[in-house]
C-alpha cells in the first residue's frame, strides 16, 4: 500500500512541479536574455568557466539557505536577526539586509529595463523616450544606459534625453548613430 502511494506522488511530483518552475520564469527577464546572448557572442565558449563557477556557487549557496530554513523554521533573514543578541549589531544588520534588497533589486530591474530597451531597439530600429510620439513616422533612438535607470530608482531624475533636434529631426547626441 505505501509503495503504491509513494509511486502516485511521484507521478504527481513529474507533472506538477512546484513553485520552482515559476521562480525561475521570474527570475529570468530580458536582461538576463539579452546579456547571455551578447555574452555568448561576443566571447563565444570563453565565459563558460564563469557559467559553471556561477551554477556550483548557487547550488552551494542556496543549499546552505535551506538547511537554516529548515532547521530554525525562519527564513534566512529572520535567522540571521535571531541569532545576534546586540540590538545594535541587530539594527546594523538589519540595515545592511535591507540595503542588499534594495541594490540588488534595482540592479535586477536596470538589467531588466536595459534588456528590453536593447530588445526594442533592435526590433524598431530605436528606443522612443517615454510619452514623445515618433516624428515624421520614424523612430529616434534614445540611450538610456545603467547610471540612468539606477538613479531613476533610487528616486533621482532622469537626465532630459529629448533635447532640441537639429535641421534633420535628429537629436544632437545621436546624430553620429543615426542615418
Amino acid at each position: 500500500m505505501g509503495e503504491a502511494i509513494a509511486s502516485k506522488t511521484m507521478k504527481l511530483a513529474r507533472y506538477h512541479p512546484g513553485p520552482g518552475m515559476m521562480v525561475s520564469a521570474a527570475f529570468i527577464g530580458p536582461g538576463t536574455v539579452t546579456a547571455c546572448t551578447l555574452a555568448g557572442a561576443n566571447f563565444g565558449f570563453a565565459l563558460l568557466w564563469a557559467l559553471v563557477f556561477a551554477t556550483i556557487t548557487t547550488i552551494v549557496l542556496q543549499s546552505f539557505a535551506i538547511r537554516i530554513a529548515l532547521v530554525t523554521r525562519l527564513g534566512l533573514a529572520e535567522a540571521m536577526l535571531k541569532s545576534v543578541d546586540s540590538p545594535v549589531i541587530r539594527a546594523l544588520a538589519a540595515l545592511l539586509l535591507m540595503s542588499a534588497l534594495v541594490l540588488g533589486n534595482a540592479a535586477y530591474e536596470a538589467g531588466n529595463m536595459s534588456g528590453a530597451a536593447l530588445g526594442l531597439e533592435a526590433v524598431y530600429g530605436g528606443f522612443l523616450p517615454f510619452g514623445s510620439p515618433p516624428r515624421d513616422h520614424r523612430h529616434r533612438a534614445v540611450r538610456i544606459n545603467h547610471a540612468d535607470i539606477l538613479e531613476t530608482e533610487m528616486g533621482g531624475e532622469c537626465p532630459d534625453r529629448t533635447g532640441a533636434a537639429d535641421e534633420r529631426g535628429l537629436h544632437p547626441d545621436l546624430s553620429a548613430h543615426q542615418t
